[in-house]
This record gives C-alpha cells, sequence and structure tokens, in this order.
C-alpha cells in the first residue's frame, strides 16, 4: 500500500486509514512469491504485510520478527529505511477481506518481520518523457515527472510526480495541449516545456512542498485540466503536456527552476 502524502502511520496506538491499497492476496501459498505491479517513485511511503495462518479462512497464526533493530536496505543507489507496522487484526478472509485497515508503526527500536520482494528500477510508466534532461537545479540533479495510473478518460486516475528537487521548496504542476522549449522564462534557471495556454495547478492543497525527500505528488482531476480561460475536460484522442515549476536557491539568491516535461495522450 502507499500511504497519503507520503506520511508514515502514527506509532502505536494510533493508527491511520490514510492510504491506498494497490495489491491483495489471501489466502495464498506459503512460500511462494506473489507477482504484482506496483510502481513506487521517489518519497514514497510503501507498507508490505503479510499474516501466516495454519489454514486457509482461519485466524490463528505466527508472525516471524527479526531480532535487533530494524534495519536498512538498499534500492538502485537509495537507502532506504525499514519500520516495524501493522495492525490489530489478522490478515485474512475470515477477519479482514478488505485487507489492511487502521495501520500503525513501531519505532526503529523493534523488530520487524521478515520479507523478500523483487523490484525492477525504471522511469514514470504512464506518458512519455521529453524536453529533457531539465536544467540541473541546486542539488546538481535534474528534476524529473513521471505519472501513474491510467490513460483512459472515464477512469480518471493520473498521479504526477516530481522528483529530484531542492528539499523544502514550493512548487506546481503546469499543464497545455502544446509543447514548448522556453529558456529562462521569467528569470527562471531552466527551461519551460510547454507553449499554448498553459493552466496551473494552484487551486486549494495543489501547490506542494518538496520537504525532506525533493519530491511532491498530486492527483489531477481529469475533468477539471486548468486553463487560463477556466478549466476544461480532457478528452479521448487529446495529448496533454505537463512539467513542473519549482522554487530553488542557487548561490545564495532566490530563483525558480523547471523539470523536463511528460506528455499522455488519452484513450
Amino acid at each position: 500500500m502507499r500511504f497519503d502524502g507520503a506520511v508514515p502511520p502514527p506509532a502505536f496506538s494510533g493508527t491511520t486509514n490514510a492510504f491506498q491499497q494497490l495489491a491483495l492476496g489471501l489466502d495464498l501459498s506459503q512460500a511462494v512469491f506473489q507477482p504484482v505491479n506496483v510502481q513506487v517513485l521517489a518519497g514514497d511511503v510503501i507498507g508490505v504485510y503479510g499474516n501466516t495462518t495454519a489454514a486457509p479462512a482461519t485466524t490463528s497464526g505466527t508472525s516471524s520478527y527479526t531480532g535487533g533493530s530494524a534495519p536498512q536496505t538498499t534500492i538502485g543507489a537509495f537507502t532506504v529505511d525499514l519500520f516495524r507496522s501493522g495492525m490489530q487484526t489478522h490478515l485474512g478472509t475470515a477477519t479482514s477481506p478488505q485487507g489492511m485497515q487502521n495501520i500503525w508503526s513501531e519505532s526503529a527500536s523493534f523488530a520487524i518481520s521478515r520479507v523478500e520482494f523483487s523490484y525492477t528500477l525504471g522511469g514514470g510508466g504512464l506518458g512519455t518523457a521529453y524536453c529533457g534532461p531539465a536544467v540541473p537545479n541546486s542539488t546538481g540533479s535534474s528534476g524529473e515527472i513521471t505519472a501513474t495510473g491510467s490513460n483512459v478518460v472515464t477512469n480518471n486516475d493520473v498521479t504526477l510526480q516530481a522528483s529530484s528537487l531542492p528539499n523544502n521548496a514550493f512548487g506546481f504542476f503546469l499543464t497545455s495541449l502544446t509543447q514548448g522549449s522556453v529558456n529562462q522564462p521569467g528569470g527562471s534557471q531552466g527551461v519551460l516545456c510547454l507553449g499554448g495556454a498553459i493552466g496551473r495547478y494552484v487551486g486549494p492543497g495543489q501547490i506542494k512542498n518538496t520537504g525532506s525527500t525533493g519530491s511532491f505528488s498530486l492527483q489531477i482531476n481529469l475533468n477539471a485540466m486548468p486553463q487560463p480561460a477556466g478549466a476544461v475536460a480532457a478528452s479521448a484522442g487529446q495529448t496533454w503536456n505537463f512539467t513542473t515549476w519549482h522554487r530553488d536557491v542557487v548561490g545564495g539568491s532566490a530563483t525558480s527552476n523547471f523539470t523536463n516535461g511528460r506528455s499522455i495522450t488519452f484513450q
């Protein structure tokens, strides 16, 4: 599951239901890999949970914990902290057929369950990158925009993600039906990868902060794509283009920059 806003579950006995359940399997064979297709982006807080029972649909079972403190692992070139987390209900058809609920976490001093998983490194899975790499920002990296979800308009399921940005910087997404390449608009350090009529995601809750991860995300509403003359609905057959504007500080002076662009053709 992916926790909303990259916010981990609270310390026990607090709980949260602010998450998206990305995959669920109940009454499965033990010690067998279960294939799932879940895209994880930089800055995401992901939970992986399981419960071993004596027989399908039963509630008795065991949990297997490692000894000592919760460890770290490496995914790609990045260090990832691992923490113990769970719920006060067995995961199974007899007790929680809907999946996880009321999730808590515990500090790194607690041992965690042994979990084995495989992964494939790659970029965003929805749409096509263009106009990149972006001009490097103050981190020395080029900001990147990716997208997840569905390109089917009626599903209304698209989440934009900006990553490799400076920490604690404000920013927002922009969109247009037209691609472009405008160098240093308004004194920015970067390149604006949009042209034509450009809409800005600056409504309530849409201006984001990168926090300590240098990233942020936004689930957009395909029925209300921002445009200068007012919001419009995306239509099948249209290609919408997206980029990210963000604040930055270079050499002690306030400035801004952009990520690369991403185009999504809708069906």
